[in-house]
């Protein structure tokens, strides 16, 4: 790892070590540690998705801070007492020991654990034979089996281990999944490009109050709607689990990061016949290189510096659209901005600022103030359906609708915004007795577009006129 330090650099260790090698270590939950507070959902999750695994299986990363001889968890206790629970109860105690079963635990976490341990012997009671012996095998493998990411920060560096991950302290805070995926995405960065290291570190850093929107409510869910899901993953760390590294850099020398066929450099904005050759008109001088390189919001990660790249990409697209007064902003981003605005339920919103990027990041703002329009009618439809908005409904809406798979299968902007349009054209119109929230939700909207309607195509206008009752014509405007 860098140094935190001119004199002094902190020595951390990252390796994938199987549970059979956590558990011969002398482990301690240290006093500064939350309690177990796992519920039965989260711990059937795990226990039934360890059932559906033949071969390794990486389960997350784990921080231990060691010190003389023992190793206290940083991060990953949730994870380690549920695996001590669930061992204990299959009788595999002779195969695995187990340090976490002498721990002092709170009269907090101890009610947690009896719960924890009801819902586990429920489980293995359900299960068939096949699901077991999958269990029982992946527990059971000394070295390929149940794998974890391990950084193990020596006793003479926590001070300064917590002080590189920013969030933590001497005092022991929890870290979170956004110092963790610095932290590891650091690793990558070859020892001899520190200037980079600190580059992307001092980045980061300015970053720290936006991590949360652009990775937790904008990046993951959009990768997690392209997945045909719509729910987070039960894991203790779903930030850090989606954007850690699934891809190691090529680190040997002069080695290229090559394009696929399907990411060219947006460079290329578009293309066209001219006297039968293709011509293709480009933007943007080559000076300005890092802002042509092609990523998308679906890829796979990659380690290091392809990462920061990665995420100062979709940092700055989102202060370009959403951030306050951003001087630069478009007519069309100014539009979308002052609508999400006006979208008075925050999951909602949340949802149509994902969709809004998802957009941008694809098609520029071509066409975007239609597309956003339809987007917010189609999302608007979910407040119409139900009388309270919940987390849960939302994400299932935005999967039900094909929203991502509409963006992500167009060809260019006017075949997304004429799907996006058709869809709108389809959604019902909010009945005349509305009351209470769900009017307030109305009449922000519709004094929205009252004012914005010059804006708008005069085909989208038309439907919009009848979906908020709006009087004013485009002509009148």
């Amino acid at each position: 790892m860098n140094q935190a330090a001119e004199t002094e650099p902190i020595k951390a260790y990252l390796e994938q070590l199987s549970l059979h090698d956590i558990f011969q270590k002398n482990l301690n939950i240290p006093e500064y540690q939350r309690c177990y507070a796992w519920e039965p959902a989260h711990v059937v999750d795990l226990v039934m998705d360890l059932t559906k695994r033949e071969g390794s299986y990486l389960l997350g990363t784990v921080v231990l801070h060691q010190d003389g001889g023992k190793f206290h968890i940083v991060d990953g206790q949730q994870r380690l007492v549920t695996l001590t629970i669930l061992i204990k109860e299959l009788n595999l105690t002779e195969i695995l020991p187990l340090p976490l079963l002498d721990q002092k635990f709170s009269k907090s976490s101890i009610g947690a654990i009896m719960e924890c341990k009801k819902a586990i012997k429920g489980n293995l009671a359900s299960m068939d034979q096949y699901e077991m012996d999958l269990l029982v095998k992946m527990l059971s493998k000394p070295k390929d089996g149940l794998l974890f990411s391990v950084i193990t920060v020596d006793e003479q560096s926590l001070e300064l281990a917590f002080s590189f991950f920013d969030s933590i302290n001497s005092k022991g805070l929890r870290l979170s999944d956004f110092d963790l995926l610095k932290a590891h995405h650091l690793m990558f960065i070859p020892a001899d490009q520190e200037a980079l290291a600190v580059r992307h570190n001092g980045d980061w850093q300015r970053n720290d109050e936006s991590h949360s929107i652009v990775f937790g409510y904008i990046l993951r869910r959009i990768r997690m709607w392209a997945k045909f899901r719509s729910r987070d993953s039960w894991h203790e760390r779903p930030d850090y689990d989606e954007f850690r590294a699934l891809v190691e850099p090529d680190t040997a020398s002069g080695a290229e990061h090559r394009f696929s066929r399907y990411m060219q450099p947006s460079a290329f904005r578009s293309w066209r016949r001219e006297n039968g050759r293709v011509v293709l008109s480009m933007d943007w001088p080559v000076d300005q290189a890092e802002t042509l390189l092609p990523f998308e919001m679906t890829q796979t990660i990659e380690g290091g510096d392809s990462f920061f790249l990665f995420a100062r990409r979709y940092h700055e697209l989102y202060e370009s659209l959403f951030g306050p007064e951003f001087a630069g902003r478009s007519t069309a981003s100014a539009f979308v901005s002052k609508l999400a605005d006006h979208i008075n339920n925050g999951h909602i919103q949340s949802a149509f600022c994902s969709l809004v990027m998802l957009y941008v990041d694809k098609f520029s703002d071509d066409f975007l103030i239609d597309s956003g329009v339809c987007l917010e009618i189609i999302l608007s439809g979910c407040r119409w359906e139900k009388d309270r908005v919940r987390i849960e409904g939302t994400l299932d809406y935005v999967l039900y609708k094909r929203l991502v798979q509409i963006l992500m299968d167009s060809v260019n902007s006017i075949h997304a915004c004429s799907q996006l349009e058709r869809l709108a054209k389809a959604i019902a119109k909010p009945s005349k007795d509305i009351a209470g929230a769900k009017k307030h939700y109305f009449d922000r909207l519709s004094l929205f577009y009252k004012s914005e309607l010059g804006r708008i195509s005069s085909a989208l206008t038309q439907s919009l006129v009848r979906h908020y009752n709006l009087t004013s014509t485009k002509n009148e405007q």
